[in-house]
């Protein structure tokens, strides 16, 4: 084999280890980071549904209406 197409082929191989190397520490690192973010935990002996209608805002409650006295926007 000529001498260049040795050097070409042994730095393409070095940069496909360079890449693969920093691809698996980048898996490593966003796992770990996945992991730290806090998941949703089960609730048990709560009603949910319950809980979800005492602290919901009936929207048809509310008047929508323009206050009168305000000025008008040009």
């Amino acid at each position: 084999m000529d001498r260049n197409i040795v050097i070409t082929l042994s730095k393409k191989i070095i940069r496909i280890v360079i890449v693969a190397k920093l691809a698996g520490v980048c898996v490593k690192v966003g796992k770990k980071v996945y992991d730290s973010i806090p998941k949703y935990d089960t609730i048990d002996g709560i009603d949910t549904d319950l809980l979800i209608d005492e602290n919901t805002t009936d929207l048809s409650k509310i008047d929508l209406s323009t206050p009168e006295g305000l000025p008008e926007i040009v």
